[in-house]
């Protein structure tokens, strides 16, 4: 990013910002449940791999969802892979605990 010439600069300022903030702190002192996931395909999964210890050691489930890529992995998505990662998110949190039965 701090390379990026097109870059403007409050989005620069941003990055600078969100890059120097101490996020495994600020995580560690987060009490809800934490989650992340990822989709295989995603071009940053490598790299993200190797956070994985890290998240579960600050008390992360960490999921990955076989063949989708960054957007196809999103919530939002009423797809039936949306729909697969929306329920195995939800699953998750009940097994934790942390969605209230009815």
């Amino acid at each position: 990013m701090e390379r990026e010439p097109r870059l403007p600069r409050p989005a620069l300022e941003f990055w600078r910002s969100y890059r120097s903030y101490d996020w495994h702190h600020e995580l560690r002192l987060y009490s809800g449940t934490k989650i992340a996931y990822l989709g295989t395909e995603d071009p940053a999964i490598r790299r993200l791999r190797k956070l994985k210890p890290v998240l579960e050691g600050i008390g992360f489930t960490y999921l990955e969802f076989d063949g989708l890529t960054h957007s196809t992995c999103g919530l939002g998505d009423a797809s039936a892979d949306g729909r697969r990662v929306a329920q195995a998110v939800v699953d998750c949190l009940i097994s934790r605990g942390a969605v209230a039965s009815e």
